[in-house]
């Protein structure tokens, strides 16, 4: 897909005398309405689950936002709580950072 470039992205605002210019990066067709609430977030994900989202994005013309709120959305709630056909990894116990029992103080440095 050719990415348009600076100069096929301006627009005009009605009855005002500035014009808009978008950049590469706001090349998509899809926005949210101005004032719009969103939360930022951040994962690691498997490098296909990643890849699975940005085809889907360059398929269907979306943000990658549009894709993921569209999966989370999708998803059906099952009798347990889980979402249907999910296998969600079992959490483990947590590592222990030191071999020091609870019931152990650590020494403490003494400042003059």
């Amino acid at each position: 897909m050719r990415r348009p470039t600076l100069a096929e992205h301006t627009a005009e605002i009605r009855g005002s005398d500035i014009a808009i210019a978008y950049g590469v990066a706001m090349t998509t067709r899809v926005r949210r309405r101005r004032g719009t609430p969103t939360e930022g977030s951040y994962y690691r994900l498997a490098p296909d689950v990643k890849q699975t989202i940005i085809d889907w994005s360059d398929q269907f013309d979306v943000p990658t936002w549009a894709v993921i709120e569209a999966m989370v959305r999708a998803t059906k709630v099952g009798s347990d709580g889980v979402p249907e056909g999910w296998v969600l990894p079992l959490p483990v116990e947590p590592i222990a950072m030191f071999d020091v029992a609870a019931e152990e103080v650590a020494p403490q440095r003494r400042t003059a």
